[in-house]
């Protein structure tokens, strides 16, 4: 005799069944999303270590940061010494050196190979570059958000190769507006950010109080107090203020300031 379920036992029964049917799929859906991350991490970093093999470093530095930014990347050695060696190839150093002491945290124990090499990285750059921490000036600060970074050496440079190194850096952020605050690492030396004086000596980080540039081509419309900061120059400087109340429509041609002893502006052509 066949035994006839009651409507609410049926119902349990059925939300019960449909309930195990969601679950799986449910569980096949992040599994197939974690399948698919791991695909792109390993084809980004695969990628990067081919562009890498033919020194084509801005393309492996791409494909590295991508891969750094995928599940698992963060703590892979090969991505992080990758993305430290494709940056220093190109004097990105104060990112080349950060990856470089990680990946010889991430080195495994089992391959004395992979931290010797981050060893050697990250030893080179710290022997003949240290770093500034360059900070902008509390009186431009909520005018100028992001700008532009001019440095220039005090003194000069004896050694041609850092000569060479300095004027690579010196290019990449004349033309790469930043924001403050922002490392830059540079041989050792005497120097000035934006006119702000400091010197790299090894083993220490220095600072640089300074005031951001604004790039030549967002300047159009504004007066030469404006992209030094309006504030600082009301502030620092007399005829600076006379200028801006009298709205002068042709500003002087010579784009400096000085303020507390400091002149602040673009450096002179050699």
């Amino acid at each position: 005799m066949r035994r006839r379920l009651a409507p609410h036992a049926a119902l349990t029964i059925a939300l019960g069944a449909a309930s195990a049917v969601a679950l799986p799929a449910g569980v096949a859906q992040a599994d197939d999303d974690q399948a698919a991350e791991e695909a792109a991490f390993q084809a980004s970093r695969r990628q990067g270590q081919a562009y890498l093999r033919r020194k084509m470093w801005p393309m492996a530095q791409l494909e590295f940061a991508k891969a750094k930014e995928l599940p698992g990347g963060r703590k892979d050695f090969r991505t992080r010494f990758g993305l430290a060696k494709s940056c220093w190839e190109q004097l990105i150093v104060e990112t080349a050196v950060e990856e470089a002491r990680v990946a010889v945290g991430l080195a495994d124990e089992d391959k004395p190979k992979e931290r010797a090499r981050a060893e050697a990285l990250r030893d080179r750059i710290e022997e003949f570059f240290s770093g500034v921490e360059v900070v902008q000036d509390k009186r431009q600060k909520g005018q100028v958000t992001k700008g532009i970074i001019h440095l220039e050496v005090v003194g000069g440079l004896i050694n041609r190769k850092k000569k060479e190194q300095f004027e690579r850096i010196r290019q990449r952020f004349a033309k790469t507006p930043v924001e403050l605050p922002t490392g830059i690492w540079l041989p050792f030396g005497d120097y000035k950010a934006n006119g702000a004086p400091f010197s790299i000596r090894q083993g220490e980080t220095a600072e640089a109080v300074t005031f951001l540039y604004l790039p030549d081509d967002a300047r159009a419309g504004y007066g030469w107090w404006w992209w030094v900061g309006g504030g600082v120059a009301v502030a620092g400087v007399a005829t600076a203020a006379a200028l801006i109340l009298a709205g002068d429509a042709d500003p002087p041609e010579e784009r400096t300031v000085r303020i507390g002893g400091v002149d602040f502006g673009e450096p002179a052509p050699p």
